[in-house]
């Protein structure tokens, strides 16, 4: 879903994306009626990822509001998503459905008003009593990416390295999680096989310099990533 006036743009690039356009304001931000032209069916939309381009605009905050309130669908937010609910964490203790935080140190930083270095130092105990405080699953991007679970639970990455510290990186690892969801594999599962898969698209799309490595290169070696792990996976039993 995009403001209407660069869906022909989307369809250019993606031509085979189902891509709606919504409502925008004068600045090409989604307008606040925006989100009454998605009928939030469960049967049609089983995830929702939302944050990636959408901006920080005057009525962002109070739209985020209401995307939270009306969506009962597993809801990844990452992006301009996460700056937008810094400024109101509030909003996290209103909701009551599976929710998906992906923020990188500096964006993690910003929720929760503290200098990156204490969140980079301090990042699995960070990462834990944020999740069980709010409820939520978080991802913490960055070396050695750290999942937390709403219980508690831990989970360190192992996979990927600075090829995936491009602009963009971020939003593919967005795109699969909610990718996963919407295949309904169950959230833990899915998060922690999407941020594994994607670390390895990087390596194997950082070939033959991960100096030169973009987000679209990760993408088109996610395919190759799943083969791998399936065929690694058949082959140990």
């Amino acid at each position: 879903a995009v403001p209407s006036s660069i869906q022909t743009m989307v369809f250019s690039k993606i031509p085979e994306a189902t891509c709606i356009a919504l409502p925008e304001t004068t600045t090409g931000h989604f307008s606040l009626n925006s989100l009454e032209r998605i009928k939030w069916d469960e049967k049609k939309y089983t995830a929702i990822g939302l944050g990636p381009g959408i901006g920080d605009w005057d009525q962002g905050l109070e739209w985020l509001k209401q995307a939270i309130k009306h969506i009962t669908q597993p809801l990844v937010i990452d992006a301009d998503g996460l700056n937008l609910l810094a400024k109101d964490l509030t909003l996290m203790e209103e909701r009551k459905h599976v929710t998906i935080l992906t923020p990188h140190p500096g964006e993690m930083a910003r929720i929760m008003q503290k200098d990156i270095a204490y969140i980079v130092r301090n990042k699995v105990e960070v990462s834990r009593k944020f999740a069980e405080k709010y409820g939520v699953y978080l991802v913490l991007k960055g070396a050695k990416t750290v999942i937390a679970t709403p219980e508690g639970e831990i989970f360190i990455n192992l996979t990927g390295g600075p090829e995936l510290a491009k602009g963009g990186s971020g939003d593919v690892l967005t795109g699969m999680i909610t990718g996963f969801l919407a295949q309904q594999i169950p959230v833990k599962e899915a998060i922690i096989s999407a941020v594994y898969l994607h670390g390895l698209a990087g390596t194997l799309a950082s070939s033959p310099s991960n100096y030169s490595t973009l987000s679209t290169d990760v993408i088109n070696h996610i395919g190759s990533a799943i083969q791998q792990t399936m065929s690694n996976h058949a082959t140990s039993f």
